[in-house]
């Protein structure tokens, strides 16, 4: 009877000890994230000095991040932020799926799903309002875009732009396959007004092809025809300001 307390002490020393231990582990501390549904994803490479050159642009002073950020993007290497920030070796299957030929490449997701992809080189600047259309589908440019030198093929018959729907969920399409499509039961009347596009480049196809998904109201399907200017909210605030997802 006379260690009964002696006991009990005991007891509730050692069962006080674990409280106090703090565990390095930093698996045991994480939290878990949820993705956001709408995101941009900018797919890098390892020594890739394209890709660190436009990601210094973009974080620059007074560049799209700075921007984007002031007005509640968020912009990280995980999969929660509006623009998602990753290595090639970390989404090959997705990578593979868009076909690109050099990197950074980006493109707008919904879920698990490449939505719209962007081509650099035709015209389009990477600013806060093309990111607001890979998030959105909606170009809402409150002006003009300023057009960049264009780096790509043209034959001066078709306006380019580097926002780009896919065609037949083919986010890297032949010339041919472009064409074909554009001809075919989607899009005939439409670009037949644009008279002989055989001759076209495969820049200018697709951009007629963008031009047709979102003035024939197909902003809502990643498989078909890609962003221009006809496609206005109406709101006085454009969506990079306030992405819907932010809210």
């Amino acid at each position: 009877m006379r260690l009964l307390p002696w006991l009990c002490a005991a007891l509730l020393t050692f069962c006080a000890v674990p409280a106090s231990i703090s565990f390095s582990n930093e698996a045991l501390t994480t939290t878990a994230i949820t993705p956001r549904r709408e995101r941009v994803l900018i797919i890098i490479q390892d020594d890739c000095p394209k890709c660190d050159a436009e990601l210094s642009k973009l974080k620059q002073s007074g560049g799209a991040f700075e921007l984007l950020k002031a007005k509640g993007w968020s912009i990280g290497p995980t999969p929660d932020s509006h623009i998602q920030i990753v290595n090639q070796t970390e989404v090959p299957e997705l990578a593979k799926s868009l076909g690109a030929a050099d990197y950074p490449a980006i493109a707008g997701v919904t879920g698990d799903e490449v939505i719209r992809y962007f081509k650099s080189g035709c015209t389009t600047p990477l600013d806060p309002w093309t990111f607001g259309w890979l998030i959105s589908g909606k170009n809402e440019r409150p002006t003009e875009p300023v057009s960049e030198p264009a780096r790509v093929a043209s034959t001066g018959n078709y306006r380019l732009r580097g926002n780009h729907w896919s065609v037949e969920g083919d986010f890297n399409p032949s010339h041919d396959k472009t064409l074909a499509h554009l001809r075919g039961p989607n899009h005939v009347t439409s670009a037949s007004a644009y008279g002989s596009i055989e001759t076209w480049s495969l820049e200018e196809l697709r951009s007629l092809h963008d031009d047709l998904h979102e003035r024939e109201g197909g902003l809502s399907s990643g498989v078909g025809v890609g962003s221009g200017s006809s496609s206005r909210s109406g709101s006085s605030k454009p969506s990079y300001l306030l992405p819907k997802s932010a809210r």
